[in-house]
């Protein structure tokens, strides 16, 4: 091959190769999981216990956290692993395509999907702005007169004493007061 060819095929492919790209990987079962259905103090706190009891929900194998051997061997292959996510059975990684492939032929995985191409996180995993908002900002107003929040502190609904869980990476400074 020639020197050329050769530059010509590094400048073009070779970063593509390097490339990290965020894929979801999804694995076949929670098979050989060090936690139980019969003790789930192991893994669920205390209040998700009360609560699903309270509404009669039993806890099932989908409630048990991701296989941590699962896990490991990716980590062992050179894959930083995220988050992982109990109820989809998977984990949020960081791997170029040539590890995925790898990753896809493991006995254990069902699927590797990209999310999200050319989108590194950084080892915090998180893209959030720590600059404050302004204290006279209304930057949700227009999203609070949509949801009718006006109306539901009429009615005296004002969250108080409401365990909120936030989906969204979204939102700068929610641990802010």
């Amino acid at each position: 091959m020639s020197r050329k060819a050769f530059f010509l095929i590094f400048f073009f492919i070779g970063p593509s190769c390097l490339a990290q790209d965020r894929y979801m990987v999804f694995f076949t079962d929670k098979s050989n999981s060090e936690y139980s259905i019969d003790n789930p103090e192991a893994y669920l706190s205390q209040r998700a216990i009360l609560r699903r009891n309270k509404q009669q929900i039993s806890i099932n194998e989908q409630d048990l956290p991701v296989n941590s051997s699962y896990i490991n061997t990716l980590k062992d292959l050179g894959i930083e692993v995220f988050y992982p996510s109990r109820w989809m059975n998977g984990v949020l990684v960081q791997m170029g395509s040539l590890e995925s492939q790898l990753v896809e032929g493991l006995d254990f995985v069902t699927k590797v999907e990209m999310v999200a191409p050319n989108a590194p996180l950084s080892a915090g995993g998180s893209f959030k702005s720590e600059e404050p908002l302004p204290s006279n900002s209304n930057i949700a107003s227009e999203q609070q007169a949509m949801l009718g929040i006006d109306l539901m502190h009429e009615y005296g609904i004002d969250g108080e004493g409401v365990l909120i869980g936030i989906l969204d990476d979204g939102f700068k400074n929610y641990t802010q007061l």
